[in-house]
């Protein structure tokens, strides 16, 4: 469009807010503070300063009325009067990292809030975070929100333009507005720099009126309406009190233009009535590129973060909203809502992207390591508690022994070997003397010991000593996201043999499904016997130079690479019974201890770096599961661990939000933007699995919550590169290779982020026939993350130990049969998401996904009368008439491809 044509200026004053970054938490609280007293106060005095953004979040309002209670009523007003514009989010999140149901967390609290103060901004308002994933718009949607702000995630900048259509792989969109020239490109106005504190400079205000008029000229030029849109804000920026003054003088001086201060809903109302008779351009899927400030290294900086952010969101989401929603089905009246809110809250509070990114201060990442442990805390007791209240209400009376009630937490059933632990009193000297596992039913179950301790078992501050064991053990068929009971009997029965028993030696392992053979070296052949493919040499351990940052990981010139192959490590078979079996590799890397002085290159001083992995196959498995210690005594480095498949592919299938995506093998090539030249970063994000396949074969790498990974095509094949963890010392530099130019404070040591000491790492490998779907490798990779929560089902729980002791016995004979299946998805392509109370008190949320590419006929069996049923939205909304469920308790219903269903049944 001309510049000298008319259009419509929309100048949105507003602050980038992130909580923690290069200041901790309490400091930038502080300006806070100072920001949102200063605020009001110009909102109340100047009725020309019309409006302002608070960054698309509500916890700020949060932090701030913890400090300023008594200012509650006065945000409200602002709020009301459209004069304060909150929300949608709660927090604005990192996306890649966290999971899907966060996301749905965090705008479901951040809606409540902002209707808590009158009002929700309907703008989907995403400045800031390292890219955006496929499925944002269908979440947007199921809030209500039908338009997107952004920053970062086009790699081709003026591929799209400004403006155009974003679709999710379900086929939902979202009118995409893309911020060119980023979020601030209005901070400051008449100011001689963006970066300051305004108080300390001199306003002209010939200056802003050309600053105005070189953004707007800019935008126009891309532009395919007659609206362009201002940010007057930036990290941590007070509002502008000369604003209304500025926009005056803007009127009065540039013709045709009409410049006003307002919100992002203003200026998506003037891009809607632009473009409406156009046809806009569309992009599909993932928003995210491998250059420049998309910044992929934060994937594996701070692992422990990550790993702490999986555990904390599989215990909330598969365990303690389940059990929450089944004990209140059954009767419990303690206030455990509240605090698996709180625990959310607590949690979503570490999912910023400077927190969960792990690209801030050693102060701020240690903050977000003690709110992980309150969060699991929280969550692991309140899984205690009402797994406990659910297996109290099951009957127990007919069968002989000590009840343990098993939780099951996926949507499937599940058959094969489970490791857990049982409890036994010292004064039952008659299971203490040899003891056999029975079900529900009586029948034997084959089970081994594979470990046994005395435990000081806590409840209510009152210790007492058990005798804990932990069990391996076939149970059989469990039934989906249900309850079963076993029995823990006297005297040793004829333990059942396994129908699939496992055979170990010195170095190897095997199943009817697999056999793994450890090397001299310590690598991995695995064996598929269904498809009678070979893979070899997998698990090789790469230690390499780190040069970078925080935000990404660089090389040298001339880089040291240091492999296990062709070292000598140590193997012993430690544990071993029919029903699983561990082969323990023991490595010893020597490393450079450092970079050296001049960053240059790797250090000459050497020290170890030990590497403790245990191998274990289990009966029945079709995945090995691999669990790997590393005593990290070096810095400036990244540790990974290769898998050559010998697949020759140019796909390679990869778990992520609601979806499993299908990404190119083959790396990108260095770009110019803007005048500047970028590499590519080779590292791409994950959640549950990577997979390999060629269509008749594949191999996929399963982990638990290391979300990084690289696929290296080669001449023998693709190579899957999982990395554990990178070592850097530096918040941000400006001197390596693989970025240009820094982005945050630079040269700000962080020693933490060196991440040494003991490091744990949990990953599988599963070999398949077919593509994913053939491989059931949702299901697989579910099989590790959420494996069964156990309870001793006479023990007392809550308060009522603290009132009446532990002598009080447990009712045996309860109104629950001593198996319960609540739901079940089929087919097994269909994956449960979310099992949870609704948020109005009315029933439960039952969510799930389909990830194929086809339209599924769906079956949702649930073990128990449905009253109600309605399809509803993200939000908890119905948008369909009331469901009809048959007399078999069963909803039936298409799901097409990608979707994300929310169903709330009575």
């Amino acid at each position: 469009m001309s510049k000298d044509k008319s259009c419509k200026v929309t100048i949105v004053p507003e602050t980038h807010w992130d909580r923690a970054w290069y200041l901790p938490f309490e400091q930038f609280r502080i300006r806070l503070v100072r920001l949102v007293d200063r605020l009001l106060d110009g909102l109340r005095e100047d009725r020309a300063f019309t409006c302002f953004t608070l960054d698309g979040q509500t916890v700020v309002l949060e932090d701030y009325l913890q400090i300023r209670p008594e200012k509650r009523s006065e945000i409200e007003k602002m709020v009301r009067a459209k004069r304060l514009h909150i929300g949608p989010w709660y927090i604005l999140p990192d996306e890649f990292i966290v999971s899907g149901e966060s996301l749905v967390r965090n705008l479901l609290i951040g809606k409540r809030i902002s209707e808590q103060f009158g009002r929700r901004m309907s703008v989907g308002y995403v400045p800031d975070p390292f890219g955006h994933i496929g499925q944002l718009p269908q979440i947007l949607q199921g809030f209500g929100l039908d338009s997107f702000v952004f920053s970062r995630g086009m790699w081709d900048r003026d591929r799209c333009g400004l403006e155009f259509t974003w679709n999710a792989p379900d086929g939902s969109s979202v009118l995409a507005l893309y911020q060119r020239f980023f979020y601030n490109n209005a901070a400051f106005l008449g100011y001689p720099m963006e970066w300051g504190d305004p108080e300390n400079l001199r306003f002209d205000m010939a200056l802003a009126l050309n600053q105005i008029r070189e953004a707007v000229e800019k935008l126009l030029e891309r532009t395919r309406g007659a609206s362009v849109l201002l940010n007057n804000g930036v990290d941590h920026s007070e509002h502008q009190p000369e604003l209304p003054r500025i926009i005056s003088e803007a009127q009065g001086r540039m013709r045709g233009w009409d410049v006003r201060i307002g919100g992002f809903e203003d200026y998506v109302a003037n891009i809607r009535q632009d473009l409406r008779n156009k046809r806009l351009p569309v992009h599909n899927g993932e928003l995210t590129y491998r250059y420049g400030d998309l910044l992929t290294g934060v994937y594996s900086s701070r692992i422990y973060l990550k790993q702490a952010n999986h555990r904390c969101e599989t215990l909330l989401e598969r365990y303690a909203e389940p059990l929450e929603a089944a004990a209140a089905w059954v009767g419990k009246s303690e206030p455990v809502r509240a605090l698996l809110d709180y625990a959310w809250r607590e949690l979503l509070k570490n999912q910023p992207h400077d927190d969960i990114c792990g690209c801030s201060l050693d102060s701020v990442h240690r903050e977000n390591v003690i709110r992980f442990e309150r969060v699991e805390q929280v969550a692991a007791d309140l899984c205690t508690l009402n797994l406990r209240h659910i297996a109290h209400r099951m009957d127990h009376g007919l069968e002989e022994g000590v009840p343990h009630v098993v939780f099951n937490p996926t949507g499937f059933p599940r058959n094969g070997v489970h490791r857990f632990k049982i409890y036994l009193d010292p004064s039952e000297k008659e299971l203490l003397n040899g003891f056999h596992l029975a079900d529900f039913e009586g029948k034997s179950i084959a089970f081994a010991i594979q470990n046994e301790r005395i435990e000081s078992w806590m409840e209510c501050c009152k210790p007492f000593k058990m005798r804990g064991y932990e069990i391996v053990a076939d149970l059989g068929n469990l039934p989906a996201l249900g309850f079963t009971t076993v029995f823990v009997r006297p005297k040793p029965a004829r333990l059942r043999k396994p129908n699939d028993p496992i055979h170990a030696t010195a170095n190897s392992v095997e199943n009817r499904q697999l056999k793994v053979t450890v090397a001299a070296d310590g690598s991995l052949n695995l064996y598929n016997k269904k498809t009678r493919k070979v893979y070899r040499n997998l698990m090789v351990f790469e230690d390499r130079e780190d040069t970078g940052d925080e935000y990404n990981w660089s090389h040298i010139e001339n880089a040291q690479i240091l492999v296990s192959s062709g070292s000598k490590a140590k193997i012993s078979l430690i544990e071993s019974s029919p029903l699983s079996a561990t082969l323990r590799i023991e490595q010893r890397l020597r490393i450079p201890a450092s970079l050296n002085q001049h960053r240059t290159g790797r250090s000459r001083n050497t020290v170890m770096l030990p590497i403790q992995t245990d191998v274990t196959l289990q009966s029945g498995a079709r995945a090995v599961r691999i669990r790997s210690r590393v005593e990290n005594r070096a810095q400036d480095h990244r540790l990974r661990v290769l898998f050559p498949t010998g697949i020759q592919t140019q796909r390679v299938s990869v778990d992520e939000h609601f979806d499993v995506v299908s990404r190119t093998v083959i790396p990108p090539q260095e770009i110019v933007l803007d005048g500047r030249t970028y590499p590519p970063y080779p590292t791409e994000h994950q959640k549950a699995f990577v997979d390999i396949s060629n269509g008749k074969h594949g191999l996929a790498i399963l982990n638990v919550g290391l979300p990084e990974y690289e696929s290296i095509p080669g001449r023998d094949g693709v190579t899957i590169a999982l990395t554990l963890f990178r070592s850097v010392g530096w918040l941000s530099r400006a001197d390596f290779l693989t970025r240009p130019g820094d982005v945050g404070p630079a040269n700000t040591p962080t020693p933490d982020a060196q991440c040494q000491g003991v490091l744990t790492f949990e990953y599988g490998l599963c070999p398949h026939a077919g593509d994913w779907i053939e491989g059931d490798l949702l299901r697989e990779s579910r099989e590790i993350h959420q494996p069964i929560l156990v309870t001793r089902a006479d023990l007392h729980g809550g308060t009522q130990i603290e009132q009446e002791g532990w002598n009080v016995p447990v009712p045996r004979e309860g109104t629950l049969p001593a198996q319960v299946e609540i739901l079940r998805l089929e087919p097994s392509c269909l994956v449960l998401s979310a099992f949870k109370s609704a948020e109005n008190g009315k029933g439960w949320i039952c969510r799930f996904y389909n990830p194929t590419d086809e339209t599924v006929n769906a079956a949702i069996r649930f073990g128990f009368r449905v009253k109600k049923i309605h399809e509803v939205d993200l939000q908890e909304e119905p948008f369909k008439a009331r469901g009809k469920v048959g007399k078999d308790s069963v909803y039936r219903m298409r799901v097409p491809a990608k979707r994300i269903v929310s169903l709330r049944v009575e």
